[in-house]
């Protein structure tokens, strides 16, 4: 978790740094975390939960791609994992983003 998490703060860092942009396949993931964060307005309202459901089925899919693939049931746990590793990413994208707006002078 860590890692990736310490990744995604790096990617931040050096978008912010050569005033670049994200890939449409960052931008993505980087959106990860805050369709996490709207899923806890569930209660308000139902449709704050269809990101986080479609981001956990997309996860699943992909587990069960690669395992009927591979032909070995362990190799589900790719899918989930992969996902693990999307949302540390984002996790450290978004904190670096943020403590950056704290920073500037």
């Amino acid at each position: 978790y860590q890692q990736y998490r310490n990744f995604g703060r790096g990617r931040a860092s050096t978008l912010a740094k050569h005033r670049l942009r994200p890939a449409r396949r960052q931008m993505i993931v980087i959106a990860l975390l805050p369709a996490i964060l709207c899923a806890i307005l569930t209660p308000l309202t139902g449709l704050a939960m269809v990101p986080l459901l479609v981001w956990a089925f997309g996860c699943l899919a992909v587990g069960v791609i690669i395992a009927r693939g591979e032909h070995e049931l362990r190799a589900f746990a790719a899918g989930p994992l992969a996902g693990l590793m999307q949302f540390a990413w984002s996790v450290g994208f978004c904190r670096e983003r943020l403590s950056g707006l704290w920073k500037r002078e």
